[in-house]
């Protein structure tokens, strides 16, 4: 396959985001909603057809996306691509949205990624789409993922207790909230190492 130029569209210290590409992306996306380990705590634990994945990546790379807005998550180091971050459900009257993100290859977790692109990508809902409030939520004992909430800003809103049944058991969902002031406050904290030089171009894999 001739390689294909993708464009970085938000740019941290060590990853960037960009646009999901069916031609380059399908595969990968297939192999880890199929993972166990990668799945065990999203809300898709089942197994995922091809056709439907690929299909999934098609719709959130449509030319003009509207409600949702996805991206892959991209070492800059090789331009590993490691996973996908988004917003979702997003209501353009009342200026909300739903983020996700899942780091889908294993031998990357536990590095501080989850954190950059959740950075970067509230980064992008608050000032490039001008939401107002980012809701969310994880289980609760998902440690990593939690710990990225607060990290970002986060303010557990409540829970959902026992609503979930994973490993055998039931789990309570944790529900997190963000308002666009409060991760300013957060970003200004850690501006010195996102806003850092470095060059916003395409680059080829």
């Amino acid at each position: 396959m001739t390689n294909i130029i993708q464009p970085q569209f938000r740019t941290g210290p060590r990853c960037y985001l960009r646009p999901l590409d069916p031609r380059t992306d399908t595969e990968r996306c297939y192999l880890w909603m199929n993972d166990p380990e990668v799945t065990r705590w999203l809300l898709r634990h089942t197994h995922i057809p091809y056709p439907a994945e690929a299909s999934w990546v098609a719709d959130v790379a449509k030319e003009r996306p509207t409600t949702h807005h996805v991206f892959a998550l991209v070492l800059r180091e090789h331009d590993t691509h490691i996973g996908t971050v988004g917003v979702h459900d997003i209501d353009w009257l009342d200026r909300t949205g739903t983020s996700g993100w899942v780091i889908g290859a294993k031998e990357h977790w536990r590095n501080g990624y989850g954190f950059e692109a959740v950075m970067l990508l509230l980064r992008y809902a608050f000032t490039g789409l001008n939401l107002r409030k980012i809701n969310s939520s994880a289980f609760a004992p998902n440690v990593g993922s939690n710990r990225i909430h607060e990290k970002c800003g986060y303010h557990e809103a409540g829970r959902r207790r026992l609503q979930f049944f994973r490993d055998g058991s039931y789990h309570d969902e944790v529900i997190w909230e963000l308002f666009a002031e409060d991760h300013a406050r957060v970003w200004e904290a850690h501006r010195p190492q996102f806003e850092q030089p470095h060059i916003d171009c395409a680059r080829e894999p």
